[in-house]
């Protein structure tokens, strides 16, 4: 089963992709948006930045992760 935070994701992105094709609200029809995913991932980056300034596994690399991960299960 996706974890609640994935399927949040997976909604917002088809919302936008929705709202990128154009869409009509109160009888007033809106443009297409191209680019508005684009916009939206360039955002979730610049928050991740912003909150996470460690990065998002920390200091460690993911060959450094792996080669931990590796050598605990050869023992």
């Amino acid at each position: 089963m996706p974890s609640p935070a994935w399927s949040c994701s997976r909604s917002g992105l088809e919302f936008i992709r929705s709202i990128e094709s154009g869409v009509t609200i109160a009888g007033i029809q809106l443009p297409q948006l191209l680019g508005l995913s684009g916009v939206a991932l360039g955002v979730v980056i610049v928050l991740c930045m912003a909150f996470r300034p460690g990065g998002i596994s920390g200091r460690l690399e993911l060959d450094e992760q792996l080669s931990r991960l590796f050598r605990r299960n050869a023992r």
